[in-house]
């Protein structure tokens, strides 16, 4: 008679080694590098960062935000920038002059907004 004992590990087929992983020198890209979150009206929009102006950049992406001029001069889309406000060029003229001190609460005109 075989007195051979059977184990859980005895029963696992043999996996072939697994050669270490070793760390990218570029370091992983966060969703807060590829997006921007913002906020118009009660709805929060998360856009995925492209050259242009925000608000083309919305609307080339599905998001309906709300806009009438396109100039920065009627404010209508006015949107708070919650997370990836470094993705944005400096306010211009037109927004700094339309905002005034909204701008510091992180406010922007979504047709000026310039993405970098």
């Amino acid at each position: 008679m075989d007195k051979r004992r059977v184990t859980v590990g005895s029963l696992i087929p043999k996996q072939p080694a697994v050669e270490p992983v070793t760390p990218s020198r570029h370091p992983r890209k966060t969703q807060q590098d590829t997006f921007i979150r913002l906020q118009q009206n009660k709805h929060v929009f998360d856009i995925k960062r492209m050259k242009g102006n925000l608000l083309n950049t919305s609307l080339k992406q599905g998001k309906p935000l709300e806009f009438k001029c396109r100039k920065g001069t009627c404010g209508v889309c006015t949107v708070k920038i919650i997370e990836g406000a470094s993705h944005l060029l400096p306010p211009n003229e037109k927004e700094q002059k339309k905002l005034q001190h909204a701008l510091t609460e992180g406010y922007r005109l979504a047709c000026q907004a310039e993405l970098q």
